[in-house]
Formats: structure tokens, sequence, C-alpha cells
């Protein structure tokens, strides 16, 4: 008897605190809040947590190192790029340039990225060009 209201108890603490998961999209987002009066963009310092990821691919050079690529797309992005085939105006992109590491590991050569070579940040603006020189680190 016991272990049944218990189990009544846990189950209704678990339905009263579900709350469903939150979109990344964010109403108020304008990624043209980032760039200053003279043009120059400034890197968001939450892009890897709240950005939507929108690829990684690697980049391989035979003559030894492999560059991995990331890019990452502001809140809301990849959604209304799809329902309207264009980015919106205060769109942001960030793309990390990654060196890599290796190791032969039980599952074969192993890559990974390490240290950030050069990054990119750019902001889709109807009225202005806007983009930001790479940066090391």
């Amino acid at each position: 008897m016991i272990a049944r209201v218990l189990f009544a108890v846990l189950t209704l603490v678990a339905i009263a605190s579900y709350k469903p998961a939150e979109s990344q999209r964010t109403e108020s987002f304008n990624g043209l809040n980032l760039v200053d009066k003279a043009g120059n963009i400034r890197k968001p310092g939450d892009y890897r947590d709240r950005y939507q990821a929108l690829g990684t691919y690697a980049v391989v050079d035979l003559n030894g190192g492999t560059d991995m690529h990331y890019t990452y797309a502001s809140p809301g992005a990849g959604e209304y790029y799809r329902k309207n085939r264009k980015f919106a105006d205060g769109t942001v992109l960030v793309k990390e340039v990654f060196g890599t590491d290796h190791a032969q590991m039980t599952t074969g050569d192993a890559h990974w990225a390490s240290g950030t070579k050069v990054w990119f940040v750019m902001v889709k603006d109807e009225k202005r060009t806007l983009s930001r020189q790479p940066a090391v680190g």
C-alpha cells in the first residue's frame, strides 16, 4: 500500500513539474545589435549555447593537417530560412575553424577539434554590407 501511495505521489510530482522543451528561437533576437556605429561586428558570447548548429565538416590537407569547420546560426534563422528560402534581416552566422588532434584508438584513427584557429561572424543587413575580419583564437 505504501508503495502505491509513493508511486502516485511521485507520478503527480513528475506531471506537475513537466515543462515542454523551449525552442531556441527568441522573438526579440536581432543580430544587428552586435554591430557598432563603425560597422564592426563582435562575436556573440553565447553562440555555442544558444545558436543552432548548421553543420560541421573537415578539410583534409594531404601535406599534414586537418581543419574542422563549425557553423552556427542565430536563434530562429534555420526555421525562417526553411519557410522563406532566404535569411531574415539581422540573422547571424558564426563560423569557427579548429585545428585537430588525432590518435590511434580502439575504433581506428580518431580526429577531434582542438584550438580555434580563426572565426568569422556574418550579419545579414539589407541596408549595409557587414563583415568581421577573421580573428585568431
